[in-house]
């Protein structure tokens, strides 16, 4: 148990009768109900880790007054009061008061010569004020009678008995550290590893020093590690841990030496795949890397290309273990590649990049010559015939980028993914092995109303539009996200959860004749993803809800169509 005394660095009284009086450098103060009180102001030392038993106010009594009560107010007031008047007090003191000590001392009779030291609990007044400077309490004075009421003189520091307090305190030992990592997840026995942990204590001053220790599962000893530092961390090599199990905790020391419980934790170690072995590259535009690896360790794995100094291609993370090849999503040109390659096992453990250099050549076939022609709703394109050759068309939006749309064996490609109004590009490669790029040519391409088809067969559509043939056919769009209010207790209002998915829906009204509409039930019973489009939009969807009513003299029928977007790559993936 320590003790620790602090003197007033002020002490003066205010007396109503004389408001412009300085009381200060005055030998004693008299406490008396309704008139007199006593301010008195400390320099509060900021005592770190203790855990505070009590704290007292002594002040020296010459005269006891009788029928009074003295009690002991904190004022939230932090300035020096050298010099004050009962004007100064009643402008910046007085309505600073916030709290009232819960002790008295009583004066039940009037004593002359009372010559005494006397105390007043004031715990909760200094409790989360330490280290405040100018801390200021005010004596007051409360009658126990009408009668025979008398003020009680107390000596100040002028008069040679300092008031002070005294604070009696254990030092608080440190909280239990806590683990921030590792904290049971699994490492590799490679590189360095920093063990981290958070000080706590109910103090602000840091950590001193630590205790780290650690040991595999199966082990008896621990090892062990002391530096005296406020570093929450220490840093290691991995390669003292062997795979298992690794049991590892901490304790903290704050300034007086006294030390935490320990903070236990665990992670496992798993050693990092070995490295693959590339065994192959297929000499092909359409390239496909080969290699070998230990199965047991192998969940996933990671391919990239590089030309030169640049990575043209990254597969990102793939899945592995069971076909251990990768067909490359790229049509490469013929030159030198370097492939380079990476596995990783369940636990996330990568294996070093190896690397694995090859060439691409092969003969090229004969560039084809394409003539294109917008057909109304469509554009078709025409090439010529090239012998052990496939077709890739290519196409882009205005000048927009160009992707593969589509592959084909015939010297011909009718495109209806198309929207009024729209300039496209296009050109054709021709691929055996090697590929060979036509010119690039533009088309453009306007229709009136909205086209229905299913993407398993374009060619089979249905022209949606007014019964007056006008161009415009009315529609609705809703967009939305995926999210859900949820209401939690002590929440007046409910909480927004978010996901990550979000809906496009579209309903139209348009007008089909008869034979039409027979076309567009064949459409719709194929059950697929299915194709809108006009000037407006170009939507790969589902068909959320049809009705049609009969209309002009059975001439034909209203529709009501609502399309739901789907997701719906017409991009040719080449490792498909």
């Amino acid at each position: 148990m320590a003790v620790t005394n602090v003197n007033a660095v002020f002490d003066a009284m205010i007396a109503s009768k004389e408001p412009d009086t300085n009381y200060q450098n005055i030998e004693t103060m008299t406490v008396f109900p309704n008139r007199n009180c006593a301010v008195i102001q400390f320099h509060m030392p900021k005592l770190e880790e203790i855990n505070l038993s009590s704290a007292r106010l002594f002040f020296y009594v010459q005269n006891r007054g009788g029928n009074q009560e003295i009690s002991v107010t904190l004022c939230d007031y932090h300035t020096s009061l050298s010099g004050m008047t009962y004007k100064t007090y009643v402008a910046y003191v007085s309505d600073t008061e916030i709290l009232e000590a819960e002790d008295i001392y009583t004066c039940s009779s009037l004593v002359y010569g009372y010559n005494a030291w006397v105390s007043i609990d004031i715990t909760n007044l200094v409790i989360g004020h330490l280290g405040e400077n100018y801390y200021t309490l005010i004596l007051k004075g409360e009658a126990l009678a009408s009668t025979n009421i008398y003020g009680t003189l107390i000596k100040t520091i002028e008069g040679g008995f300092t008031p002070y307090i005294s604070l009696t305190y254990d030092y608080a030992t440190p909280f239990k550290p806590k683990i921030v990592y590792p904290d049971g997840d699994a490492l590799s026995n490679s590189g360095n590893l920093t063990f981290r942990w958070t000080y706590q204590s109910g103090g602000t001053t840091p950590q001193a020093k630590f205790d780290l220790q650690w040991k595999m599962q199966s082990a008896a000893a621990w090892n062990s590690i002391s530096q005296s530092t406020a570093n929450t961390y220490y840093t290691m090599n991995a390669s003292s841990f062997t795979n298992g199990i690794v049991e590892w905790r901490v304790r903290t020391y704050n300034k007086h030496n006294m030390v935490s419980d320990w903070a236990e934790s665990q992670f496992v170690v798993i050693g990092k795949p070995g490295n693959p072995v590339i065994s192959g590259a297929k000499n092909d535009a359409l390239t496909e890397i080969i290699w070998t690896a230990n199965k047991s360790e192998e969940s996933a794995a990671r391919v990239r290309l590089k030309k030169g100094s640049a990575v043209i291609y990254d597969s990102g993370i793939i899945p592995a273990g069971i076909e251990d090849a990768h067909k490359v999503d790229k049509m490469l040109d013929n030159g030198n590649y370097v492939a380079l390659l990476s596995i990783s096992n369940m636990y996330g453990m990568w294996s070093d990049e190896v690397s694995y250099s090859f060439t691409i050549g092969r003969t090229k076939p004969a560039a084809p010559v394409m003539n294109l022609a917008s057909q109304g709703d469509y554009i078709h394109l025409e090439y010529n015939p090239i012998p052990d050759a496939r077709f890739f068309i290519y196409r882009a939006e205005g000048e927009g980028e160009f992707l593969p749309i589509a592959e084909t064996g015939k010297a011909f490609y009718d495109d209806y993914a198309v929207k009024s109004k729209a300039r496209y590009r296009y050109f054709v490669r021709a691929y055996n092995g090697a590929y060979n790029d036509s010119l690039v040519k533009d088309a453009y391409v306007e229709y009136k109303g909205y086209y229905f088809s299913c993407v398993d067969d374009m060619e089979l559509r249905v022209n949606l539009y007014q019964h007056t043939g006008e161009l415009y056919v009315p529609f609705e769009k809703r967009i939305s996200n995926n999210s859900v209010l949820i209401v939690y207790t002590g929440r007046s209002r409910p909480v927004k959860e978010s996901g990550i998915h979000t809906t496009n829906i579209i309903s139209i009204e348009a007008f089909v004749r008869k034979k039409s509409e027979s076309v567009l039930r064949e459409i719709y019973q194929k059950n697929g993803i299915f194709c809108v489009r006009s000037e407006d939009i170009l939507m790969y969807c589902d068909i959320a809800s049809i009705s049609s009513t009969m209309q002009f003299f059975n001439l034909g029928y209203l529709l009501g169509l609502t399309f739901e977007e789907v997701d719906y790559q017409e991009q040719v993936r080449f490792n498909g």
